[in-house]
């Protein structure tokens, strides 16, 4: 699924889902914030318990050369 000028002239919304589960795999987004361009990618993970969540994030400001990146691994259930 794809939006543009979601918000603002020229930002854009790209979801990428599963077609047989309906679970989000990706998220791509391109906006403005504080009149420097923004990107955000998040891809998406699944447990055997059928949670999704997000293994990994990058947060672009090519303006600022600024990165940030997050990842959560495997989660493990300790008993």
């Amino acid at each position: 699924m794809t939006g543009q000028n979601v918000l603002y002239p020229g930002d854009g919304l790209t979801l990428w889902t599963d077609a047989r589960t309906r679970q989000t795999r990706r998220v791509q987004v391109t906006t403005v914030f504080h009149g420097d361009q923004f990107d955000l990618t998040a891809t998406f993970k699944t447990l055997k318990s059928g949670l999704t969540y997000m293994a990994f994030g990058e947060a672009i400001v090519p303006a600022k050369e600024l990165s940030v990146q997050v990842q959560n691994y495997d989660y493990n259930r300790n008993n």
